[in-house]
């Protein structure tokens, strides 16, 4: 082609550029198309019959109740009486060992370390097998402290574990959590919601450790205990912790029901003369919101 053929056609294409640039000035701006919807949580349930039937049940009943649901597939949760302050008893146990395990997942502290055996500060009544079979200065490493303080419920373990890592830094682990109640004079004073938080953080643990999150979960799931939240609900598989003291029956634990899994807290007190009529109430509860759930 020559120069001037050349020159002809450069001309033309400009000229075609130019023509459309000014018909799209002309034209309305379009809109650059919304980014597709990224996968969201499933609806939260519709809270409000449940607590109608639940609040109705408790005020057939003695004594205080206050608990505490959270729904992991969902991510919305649901109390009654939740931050009331109550005595969770054994229950209160929790904090403590996954603190424990924290700690070794993190590298402070191993799980093979010994702690002596120190009756001044150590012996306790209640449940537990270390007030009856052991001797001052007789050993026990963190890993059997945490078993016995869990499956068990052991009490001189719990305290040993408590002075082994410091009350005050398990306070600053259950604020980092979100516990709001945290051992006020020592006493094993807490919440449904504060319970519920901790739960929570277990199976949180547990997904992310899960070597020492499955050996807690493991406990939580196999303790000696068969009241509360499990009564009414044979082979459904939940992880969870039992407290009673005179007319105190407190249980906080993870529901593994199907695709659906979810914590329940229920902290009782006086609704009979015993700590049994509050476990049957916690089994009636734990009942009920499992057959709720299940029908969403």
């Amino acid at each position: 082609m020559s120069k001037r053929g050349s020159a002809v056609v450069l001309l033309a294409v400009v000229a075609v550029l130019a023509g459309l640039a000014i018909v799209a000035t002309q034209l309305p701006k379009m809109k650059r198309p919304a980014p597709l919807p990224g996968p969201e949580r499933g609806a939260g349930p519709d809270w409000a019959p449940l607590r109608a039937d639940l609040e109705a049940y408790i005020r057939s009943q003695r004594g205080q109740f206050a608990l505490y649901l959270y729904d992991f597939s969902s991510g919305s949760e649901m109390g009654i009486n939740q931050d009331a302050p109550m005595y969770a008893a054994s229950s209160i146990k929790v904090p403590v060992v996954l603190y424990l395990y924290d700690r070794a997942a993190k590298g402070a502290l191993s799980l093979d370390e010994t702690v002596a055996y120190d009756p001044d500060t150590d012996y306790a009544t209640g449940s537990g097998v270390i007030q009856y079979t052991a001797s001052p200065g007789n050993p026990y490493s963190l890993r059997t402290l945490g078993n016995l303080a869990i499956t068990i419920s052991d009490n001189a373990a719990t305290k040993m574990l408590i002075r082994r890592l410091g009350l005050d830094n398990i306070r600053a682990f259950m604020a980092g959590l979100g516990g709001r109640i945290l051992f006020p004079d020592g006493r094993y004073v807490s919440s449904a919601r504060d319970m519920g938080l901790y739960m929570r953080a277990t199976k949180q643990f547990a997904d992310s450790n899960p070597g020492l999150g499955g050996t807690f979960v493991y406990d939580l799931k196999h303790t000696i205990t068969n009241e509360g939240l499990t009564q009414e609900l044979p082979g459904v598989p939940i992880a969870h912790k039992v407290g009673a003291a005179g007319t105190v029956a407190t249980d906080a634990g993870i529901v593994y029901a199907g695709d659906r899994t979810y914590v329940l807290t229920v902290l009782t007190r006086d609704v009979g003369d015993t700590e049994v009529p509050g476990f049957n109430a916690i089994g009636r509860i734990s009942r009920v919101v499992y057959e709720y759930l299940g029908r969403r």
